[in-house]
């Protein structure tokens, strides 16, 4: 998490707002949120590739559970086959 009140511990903001990428997987960015629906919630998370501004990976669920996330990045990598230390 990068901060929201709470006593988990807090990720470096590496970009620091630097989204301008020379190339494609170099950097991905995700967003995760959730959406009530007339059937409840619906979480969607997703994976960008800032130099294209494309979503390589995604997924959705009815609950913010750590799987979402996992499935949105397997999702990418699986599409993408990053090199080694994006």
């Amino acid at each position: 998490t990068t901060g929201s009140g709470h006593s988990f511990s807090v990720a470096p903001n590496i970009l620091d707002r630097q989204f301008d990428v020379d190339a494609p997987n170099k950097v991905w960015t995700t967003d995760i949120t959730c959406v009530r629906t007339f059937e409840g919630w619906l979480c969607p998370a997703a994976v960008m590739d800032p130099h294209s501004r494309r979503i390589v990976g995604w997924a959705m669920n009815d609950g913010m559970k750590k799987q979402l996330v996992l499935d949105a990045l397997a999702m990418a990598c699986r599409q993408r086959k990053p090199p080694a230390g994006l």
